[in-house]
């Protein structure tokens, strides 16, 4: 799998305060936007790769987004994008995204409940939007997935976001620890450590449903026996990177550490924000990925 960044959210219609979409709580801060032939590049860059995924940002808010989508689909037997889901509620355009060669549509939920949900984004309503995108992907054959961001709100019902998103057919989960600043008034990044047992059975229930399931930038040492599996889903190659880049760099992974070779290692901004809290080396055998469908 091949992941693509920087497609950029210039936010002129996207009003949600989505945490996904960095410095969107951050007062005056400007994002710089990937261009076009940058995107361009980077998916000719991911030749090949049986998969690409395009995140960070919404692709769709950009006019360019449908030659882009075909272009990837060109280059990969498999397209992944990540969207707000506030686009898909046009009329035609999930058609057009899946005649453009998007394999599977992934969506945010911020929470496993409407009130939950939309108190993240600020946007009453936002909640029944994506979940309405689910469904019509669904309806014309396409596959999608939920983006779960590891939230203080939310974190706990991980497990129940999953067991509801079962319900609505969804084929795989991407799990996400937040980079870069937080929301002043009310955070909403947690410690990794606090968050891990919930992220762990979040994990199992997907591997008991026979799911794909991925883990960005949670070190493998909190994620237990589910840490090959986030390995082998998560190890992929950042080609194209929009502004705040240095948001998503690692800390140093633990010297002696037996399972180094599946672990991204602590987010810098997490460990300025709680220390190494719940990070530690392992000295046994790494975990064996299970067998999905």
């Amino acid at each position: 799998m091949h992941v693509l960044t920087g497609s950029s959210c210039p936010h002129p219609f996207i009003s949600a305060a989505c945490p996904l979409c960095r410095g969107s709580d951050a007062p005056g801060r400007v994002e710089a936007l990937a261009t076009a032939s940058a995107v361009a590049t980077a998916i000719d860059a991911a030749a090949g790769q049986a998969e690409i995924v395009l995140r960070d940002g919404d692709l769709l808010s950009r006019p360019e987004a449908l030659d882009l989508l075909q272009h990837a689909r060109q280059t990969a037997k498999a397209v992944e994008l990540w969207t707000s889901g506030l686009m898909l509620a046009r009329p035609g355009v999930v058609e057009a995204v899946l005649r453009a060669g998007v394999t599977t549509v992934a969506l945010p939920l911020y929470g496993d409940s409407a009130e939950a949900h939309d108190w993240v984004t600020g946007q009453p309503g936002h909640f029944q939007r994506v979940i309405a995108g689910l469904k019509r992907v669904r309806a014309l054959g396409g596959k999608t997935a939920v983006i779960a961001p590891i939230l203080r709100p939310t974190f706990r019902t991980l497990p129940l976001l999953v067991q509801k998103s079962l319900a609505l057919d969804v084929a795989a989960f991407r799990f996400v620890a937040l980079p870069g600043p937080d929301r002043v008034g009310q955070p909403l990044l947690p410690s990794l450590e606090m968050a891990a047992p919930y992220l762990r059975q979040a994990l199992q229930m997907t591997a008991a449903a026979k799911k794909r399931s991925s883990v960005l930038d949670v070190p493998a040492c909190l994620l237990g026996d589910r840490a090959a599996d986030a390995a082998k889903e998560a190890a992929v190659s950042v080609v194209a990177e929009g502004a705040a880049k240095h948001e998503r760099e690692h800390g140093p992974q633990c010297d002696a550490c037996t399972w180094r070779a599946g672990c991204p290692g602590l987010l810098t901004a997490t460990a300025q924000r709680f220390g190494w809290a719940g990070i530690t080396a392992r000295t046994d055998a790494p975990p064996t990925a299970s067998t999905r469908k």
